[in-house]
């Protein structure tokens, strides 16, 4: 979609148009494949520069990126958009709107976006110099995920808010259908479109490469190989295993297997099942062996030790299983 914004086609369309533009792009089995293989290719370049040369050098150059193109949204955002209801709407409690329901969701989000269950804190953490601190490492992350998460949301609600002539729709919705048709009528639209869908590209590049990168560490250790070898691998597996999702969109947009195309179904599991399954094994084999081989300063003190450990063997996997028992009623 930044291709079409940077190309302005986006620019001065109607609501249906827009819509229909968007359609005819996932009709398009050709064009998303193509997409699709560009963005693992340029992923398989970085990891293939190695730890330093390709990871650390592409996260230090897009995460700065990222918040420059965030703190121009935001300053946009609060000039011409309706940023008190914005704020309103992301801070302003409403109790009467909390259930148990609100806490499931709320945890199984935290669970996901924090990519918890998929190897990449182990990787990465297996990575941290031996001086580095695990209890600080854990407090950046979760602070600054939350704290990317905020600012985004001040940056792209004050102007859906200020626009609510505009049907507001959610998730994929309200990114390809109803902020073009915002932009298109706002002032300098057509720069604050290109700028929102790169953000929204280099937030899921930055991502493809921390979630490939467990599955190459694994190739090469599991099967005594370079990272070339391990690269070239996961990242094939990975273009053929995406082509039926690609295709859940057009061609075989009709197949079903327990109410979900293949899509919905990959999306599903993993999000539902594959996650809270690992998480709770991980959880408990942490508690219950790892715990034990983990010397106190490791997590600074005694009580933090003990406390995490606790966690490990009785909150988390509580949690966790009330993640389950959410999805097997939705499913």
């Amino acid at each position: 979609m930044d291709i079409y914004s940077i190309r302005g086609s986006l620019y001065h369309l109607s609501a249906q148009q827009v819509s229909n533009s968007f359609q005819q792009l996932i009709n398009n089995p050709i064009k998303m494949i193509v997409a699709q293989a560009i963005v693992i290719l340029l992923v398989m370049i970085t990891l293939l520069q190695g730890l330093r040369k390709g990871i650390e050098r592409a996260v230090n150059f897009m995460c700065p990126l990222m918040l420059i193109i965030l703190a121009i949204m935001i300053f946009y955002a609060y000039r011409l958009g309706n940023f008190s209801q914005a704020v309103n709407f992301l801070f302003a409690p409403h109790f009467a709107d909390i259930s148990a329901d609100s806490f499931l969701v709320a945890l199984g989000h935290a669970f996901f976006s924090l990519s918890l269950a998929v190897g990449t804190m182990m990787i990465y953490g297996a990575y941290l110099p031996k001086n580095a601190s695990i209890l600080k490492a854990g407090f950046i992350i979760a602070i600054a995920d939350t704290g990317f998460a905020l600012l985004s949301g001040l940056a792209i609600f004050p102007i859906v808010f200020a626009y609510s002539e505009v049907h507001i729709s959610a998730g994929s919705g309200l990114v390809f259908k109803t902020l073009p048709i915002i932009f298109a009528g706002m002032p300098y639209g057509y720069i604050l479109s290109i700028l929102f869908f790169l953000l929204l590209f280099v937030a899921s590049f930055t991502s493809a490469i921390a979630l490939m990168e467990p599955s190459v560490a694994w190739v090469m250790r599991i099967c005594d190989r370079s990272r070339k070898f391990a690269t070239i691998t996961t990242g094939s597996a990975i273009f053929i295993v995406g082509i039926p999702t690609v295709l859940s969109f057009n061609y075989w947009k009709n197949w079903r297997l327990f109410k979900y195309n293949f899509f919905e179904l990959i999306d599903y599991a993993t999000a539902n099942v594959l996650l809270p399954f690992v998480g709770l094994g991980l959880a408990i084999f942490s508690g219950y062996v790892i715990f034990k081989l983990i010397p106190e300063n490791e997590l600074y003190n005694k009580k933090i030790t003990k406390l995490w450990g606790w966690s490990l063997k009785t909150l988390t996997p509580f949690a966790v299983l009330l993640i389950f028992y959410q999805a097997i009623l939705g499913f």
